[in-house]
C-alpha cells in the first residue's frame, strides 16, 4: 500500500506574516507614486501662477504705454508750439531764443520779486484788500477815458487780472515799509511851484494845485524810497547765480 506523504501544515505565525506582506503590496501597487503627483503639481502650480503674473505685467506694461500717449496728447501744446510744413517747433527752442533777448533782465525782476515778497513776509505786512480793489477801479476809470477796458489793456500788456492784483499787492505793501521815510516838505512845493509855472494848469484854485504837486512829488519821492529799498536788499542777501546771460546786442 502506497504511503502517503503528509504534506507540511503552515504555521498560524507564518501564514499572518503572508497575509500582511500581501496586504501591502497590493496597497503599494494600486497606490500611485505621491512623490511624483507632488512634483506634477507643482510644476503646473508654479506655471499657472508665473502665467498669470506673465499676463499682469503685460496687462501693466499696455496700459502704462497708453497713459504716456494720451499725456502726450494732451500736452502737445507744450512740448510743440507750431508746426510748419510737418516741421515742429518746439517749446524750448522759442525759450532758449527768449533767453537769449531778456533772459538776464527777466532774471533780474524774479531774483527782486523774490527779495521783495521776502522782505514783506519778514515784515509781516498783508496787503489791504479793500485797498487793492480801489487802485483797480482807479486804473479802471483812467482807461475809460482813454477809451480802454482794463481787459484789453491787460491783454496787449499779457497779464490777467490775478496777476494785475499781485502785483498791486506787492507794490502796496513795499510802499507801507518805506512810507515813514517820505516826506514833502511846504519848501518843495513852493519849489517846484516856481519851476514849473509854465505848466501849470489855469483853472485850479491854489490850494487845489498845491495838494495836487504834493501829491506828486510824493509819488516821485515814494517810488525812489522803493528803488532804494530794493537795491538795499540785493546788496546784503546772498544771491547764487547758476547761469549767466549775455546782454542784449552782445
Amino acid at each position: 500500500m502506497p504511503r502517503k506523504t503528509r504534506s507540511p501544515k503552515k504555521s498560524a505565525r507564518s501564514t499572518t506574516a503572508t497575509s500582511v506582506l500581501a496586504a501591502r503590496l497590493a496597497t503599494a501597487a494600486k497606490k500611485p507614486n505621491t512623490s511624483v503627483i507632488e512634483r506634477l503639481l507643482g510644476f503646473f502650480r508654479f506655471s499657472r501662477v508665473r502665467g498669470f503674473f506673465g499676463q499682469r505685467r503685460n496687462v501693466i506694461f499696455t496700459v502704462v504705454i497708453l497713459v504716456i500717449l494720451i499725456l502726450l496728447y494732451l500736452l502737445k501744446s507744450v512740448l510743440i508750439v507750431a508746426v510748419v510744413n510737418g516741421q515742429p517747433i518746439y517749446r524750448w527752442t522759442v525759450v532758449t531764443q527768449l533767453e537769449k533777448q531778456g533772459g538776464q533782465q527777466m532774471l533780474d525782476s524774479l531774483v527782486v520779486e523774490a527779495l521783495v515778497k521776502q522782505a514783506i513776509k519778514s515784515a509781516g505786512v498783508e496787503a489791504d484788500q479793500a485797498e487793492i480793489d480801489a487802485r483797480i477801479t482807479e486804473i479802471e476809470n483812467q482807461l475809460t477815458q482813454q477809451g480802454m477796458t482794463l481787459e484789453t489793456a491787460l491783454e496787449q500788456e499779457g497779464l490777467t487780472r490775478r496777476e494785475l492784483e499781485d502785483n498791486l499787492k506787492l507794490q502796496w505793501a513795499a510802499e507801507q515799509l518805506v512810507a515813514s521815510s517820505v516826506t514833502v516838505s511846504e519848501e518843495e512845493i513852493d519849489t517846484y511851484l516856481e519851476n514849473n509855472q509854465e505848466f501849470l494848469p489855469t483853472d485850479m484854485t491854489e490850494e487845489e494845485l498845491r495838494t495836487t504837486v504834493r501829491e506828486q512829488l510824493y509819488s516821485s519821492k515814494l517810488s525812489e524810497a522803493i528803488g532804494q529799498w530794493v537795491e538795499d536788499l540785493r546788496s546784503k542777501a546772498q544771491i547764487l547765480y547758476l547761469k549767466e546771460y549775455q546782454p542784449v546786442g552782445f
